[in-house]
């Protein structure tokens, strides 16, 4: 065996790292991409989380949220700039698009990002598509609300929730309501912001 000098060996691990590391990541890279395009072929919105995830921009089982609105889109409170913006709006649009839809916002937000849980969360027992269960139930919540008085249906609509209490168009929600339609709510989109850093936002343009 030839002996080699240990200066040569560093030099020599030196070169071959950058190498090694692009290697891996050029696998990761193919599994997120594999991942987000199984998402995006099945209905799941949430498949520019893995984009995000695979760009760097956002990283697994840390605190994140998620916000688009008619292509503007934002993580962790922070709107894209380029070449993201460009690339993700187009490919959100595309989206938005094959699900029937043009014009959409929401808000998804969690204490800890988890790509397994992201892929699972799609479809329900029964097997239907879950964003439209959601959407089905969050139409019955505003027409419940609009019922009770709490806002116009034909009138831009904007629901926060956080975990100090339900915002509806600002004014926030006390007693009986504020119990009802958490409820409601919880059952909808299936949590409730229990931490800080947990919030649900709603948003509808006036339907006129």
């Amino acid at each position: 065996m030839i002996p080699i000098n240990p200066k040569l060996k560093s030099l020599m691990l030196a070169v071959a790292m950058p190498f090694l590391s692009f290697a891996g990541s050029k696998t990761d890279t193919a599994k997120l991409n594999a991942i987000s395009q199984k998402m995006f072929d099945e209905g799941n919105r949430n498949f520019l989380l893995i984009d995000a995830v695979k760009d760097g921009l956002l990283l697994e089982q840390l605190p994140y949220s998620y916000e688009y609105d008619d292509g503007d889109i934002s993580f962790n409170g922070e709107q894209l700039s380029e070449p993201y913006r460009s690339r993700y709006a187009e490919k959100m649009e595309a989206f938005l698009k094959k699900q029937g839809s043009v014009h959409s916002a929401f808000s998804v937000t969690g204490s800890s990002l988890s790509l397994d849980k992201l892929q699972k969360e799609q479809r329900s027992k029964k097997g239907k598509d879950k964003d439209s269960e959601q959407e089905e139930k969050l139409d019955k919540i505003i027409t419940a609300m609009a019922a009770d008085s709490l806002l116009d249906e034909k009138e831009s609509i904007n629901l926060k929730w956080y975990p100090n209490g339900l915002y509806v168009n600002n004014n926030k929600l006390e007693g009986e309501n504020e119990k009802k339609y958490t409820a409601l709510l919880e059952d909808a989109i299936g949590y409730k912001p229990r931490f800080s850093t947990d919030s649900y936002i709603f948003k509808r343009s006036a339907q006129r």
